[in-house]
């Protein structure tokens, strides 16, 4: 029997420092979109916070990873 939800995938791109617990988030629409980030950072991560970053910061963060 299949489940009747379904389970969604975090809406935007991102990068997890699990030693932090901080989630960097890029929302390339801006406002007001960035308005949601507290409320899908509570519901996808509990006890992270959330933060805003640039396109290209994120890049260094993933590059850093590899």
């Amino acid at each position: 029997m299949r489940p009747s939800f379904r389970h969604k995938k975090f809406p935007w791109e991102h990068h997890v420092d699990e030693e932090t617990k901080t989630v960097y988030v890029c929302i390339p629409g801006g406002y007001p979109s960035t308005l949601a980030l507290p409320f899908i950072i509570a519901k996808f991560f509990p006890d992270y916070e959330g933060k805003l970053c640039t396109k290209n910061f994120l890049l260094s963060l993933t590059e850093n990873d590899q």
